[in-house]
């Protein structure tokens, strides 16, 4: 019994030019797959951090207006009682002036890593806490003296200076989140 052991006649892998031809493709098309893999993962990050920054903007932006709505809901509700004295106004009012200071609050913690939106707000702060005074000595004046001693008080024109101010800062926060919108 003999045994015949032939050697195959196919040559091994990496003799035969096309072989290697084709594994070198196939570990470059390999390659080229996790380098597109890896780009992607990259960009869904860079997206990632992107919508980030849009929502802190508009998170910054809406408390801006949230602040701009109590400031407004406060002075109609203080007109409306200085007008008719009737106590429903104050009610109104003191519930817009008790949400402030926690807006004003979440806009500081918003904006703690930015200091020149932390400049504008204190500067911003104080003026806001003197309309909320102003306001409150009306609506003082009012309960106390009438509305002739209240009606002097806002001829002054002091509260609306105030308010002039304090919305041109809010504009300035607002722009300030702008830019750095469009920087990102």
């Amino acid at each position: 019994m003999s045994v015949n052991l032939q050697l195959s006649s196919r040559p091994f892998v990496g003799e035969d030019p096309l072989q290697k031809r084709a594994l070198l493709w196939s570990v470059f098309g390999l390659g080229m797959l996790v380098l597109i893999g890896l780009i992607a993962a990259w960009t869904l990050r860079q997206i990632r951090i992107s919508d980030s920054w849009v929502d802190h903007t508009r998170e910054v932006i809406r408390n801006t207006d949230e602040i701009r709505a109590y400031l407004k809901d406060a002075e109609s509700a203080q007109r409306g009682y200085i007008l008719t004295g009737q106590e429903p106004y104050l009610e109104t009012y003191e519930a817009a002036v008790a949400k402030l200071p926690s807006a004003l609050s979440a806009l500081q913690r918003l904006t703690a890593d930015n200091s020149s939106q932390q400049e504008r707000l204190h500067e911003f702060e104080p003026l806001l806490n003197e309309r909320i005074a102003g306001m409150a000595e009306t609506v003082a004046a009012r309960q106390q003296l009438g509305f002739e001693a209240a009606a002097k008080i806002i001829a002054t024109g002091q509260g609306k200076n105030l308010m002039d101010h304090i919305q041109q800062l809010q504009q300035e926060i607002e722009q300030e989140e702008y830019r750095l919108l469009q920087l990102d």
